[in-house]
């Protein structure tokens, strides 16, 4: 007999940047605790049977949120294997997979698992199906569908915003993003979603880009990927010291992800510090998680 959780869902499109994501080590209670908490105001269904399951699966969600997918698969496959019935958890496990193969295989087992889901989590599955499809127009209604059903999430605004940035609807999709901000003020990924919006697309906004990705600092200032994104809107800008500065930062908190590294060595050669740039390359290449990514590339390359 299933339970229902009312917990954080919805895919977050994350942003893969260098080789991967960080180590956690002592931030990993603080990582269950962030997600805790932010429990009551992400209201959207999670269907499990298990307790554990669904703990794993919230590890691996606010994983996710932050930018470190790794971490994220390894809470994944953990959530899944306590309960092999887990539609959501298969879902998530396909997002943060490491090859198409990963992501079809968990796909479909969502898919097989789907009728014992809640209707938003049958919309998730939807959805992913949907857009590997590349059925964009059908995306976008089904995440219109989604936000009808749990206005209350911001989750599933964002997954409309997501929708709605496929097909090139900006201006729509940083309406959506502000409706789950308006929700959820204190949800750091949320400013970094908007913020890469300003960021990337067109009408391009660099001002509103810093404001999102500095509300996401200073939400979680001990996770790597807000003082990253930080640090790209002043790459942007010109301001290239104080991006310098920001990739220093994430540096910080990044673990064994060497990606800051090679952020700050793409600066440090902007600025004529070749010595440093070639140093921090070296970093990032030596750094344990990019080894891990690139063997795993290399394995996916090769099968």
């Amino acid at each position: 007999m299933k339970k229902w959780n009312w917990w954080l869902v919805v895919l977050l499109a994350g942003i893969l940047v260098g080789c991967g994501d960080a180590e956690m080590g002592e931030g990993e209670g603080e990582a269950a605790a962030l997600a805790s908490t932010n429990e009551s105001v992400m209201a959207m269904p999670v269907t499990t049977a298990s307790d554990e399951a669904q703990a794993a699966f919230m590890e691996g969600l606010y994983a996710a949120d932050m930018g470190r997918f790794l971490d994220a698969r390894e809470h994944f496959e953990a959530a899944v294997a306590t309960d092999p019935d887990f539609a959501l958890g298969y879902l998530y496990l396909a997002n943060a997979g490491n090859s198409l193969q990963e992501f079809t295989t968990n796909l479909e087992k969502a898919e097989a698992a789907a009728a014992n889901a809640s209707e938003a989590e049958r919309m998730m599955i939807e959805m992913n199906r949907q857009g590997f499809d590349n059925d964009q127009e059908g995306r976008l209604a089904t995440a219109q569908r989604l936000a009808e059903v749990v206005p209350e999430s911001p989750r599933a605004w964002l997954a409309l915003s997501n929708a709605q940035a496929a097909l090139n609807e900006h201006a729509a999709s940083r309406q959506s993003a502000a409706k789950a901000i308006e929700l959820a003020p204190k949800m750091a990924a949320a400013h970094m979603q908007l913020g890469n919006s300003y960021l990337f697309s067109e009408p391009r906004d660099l001002a509103q880009a810093e404001t999102h990705m500095m509300h996401a600092v200073n939400l979680s200032p001990e996770e790597p990927n807000p003082h990253d994104f930080l640090g790209d809107v002043y790459r942007a800008q010109g301001q290239l010291e104080k991006a310098r500065d920001a990739y220093t930062e994430a540096s910080r908190y990044s673990g064994e992800d060497g990606s800051p590294f090679q952020q700050r060595a793409h600066v440090n050669s902007f600025l004529g510090d070749y010595e440093a740039a070639r140093a921090d390359y070296q970093k990032s290449i030596d750094s344990t998680r990019c080894a891990t990514w690139l063997a795993i590339q290399e394995t996916t390359m090769n099968a």
